[in-house]
């Protein structure tokens, strides 16, 4: 019984370590393949027409243009500030997660230009700062299990997720 006992603990443990390892966050910025190929064309008759109207800013978010995915507490997708412009645009990426790969796709920015995503994964939802520059992780924070993803996976129902 207690040889049994004490592999338990070793099987326990061991799979503890493991998961620490596998969904650890990738602190070195990583591309990944696939750049196009394809030749840039500029059009230099475009110019951009910008848009009328106005969105009050929500009191508890960032600025309009700073705040979430979809640019205010609307939720518009109404996206005051111009794009990239010109022929020599850079485009970087980074790869979170581990074994378990994150979803980071609501991103704000701090007063000081440091980027705040909200990632998605596999074993929850993760918090993380990243450094402009390098897109190299500076912090993160684990959040809860949401009550709905439990649910989910004892009633195979992935309608309590989204509702």
């Amino acid at each position: 019984m207690k040889k049994l006992l004490v592999l338990l603990l070793v099987i326990i443990g061991s799979s503890y370590l493991a998961w620490q390892w596998f969904d650890r966050e990738q602190v070195a910025a990583q591309g990944f393949d696939g750049a196009s190929s394809a030749p840039v064309v500029w059009d230099a008759s475009f110019v951009p027409t910008p848009i009328t109207g106005f969105i009050e800013p929500h009191p508890g978010l960032a600025p309009i243009g700073q705040s979430t995915m979809h640019a205010d507490g609307f939720q518009s997708d109404t996206h005051p500030p111009a794009g990239p412009m010109g022929t020599n645009l850079q485009v970087r990426s980074r790869i979170a997660g581990s074994g378990t790969p994150r979803e980071c796709a609501t991103f704000v920015f701090r007063t000081d230009g440091k980027l705040v995503s909200l990632c998605g994964g596999f074993s929850g939802f993760r918090i993380v700062l990243i450094d402009p520059e390098t897109l190299g992780l500076l912090a993160s924070y684990d959040l809860p299990m949401r009550p709905s993803s439990f649910e989910f996976v004892v009633k195979r129902n992935i309608d309590v997720v989204f509702s």
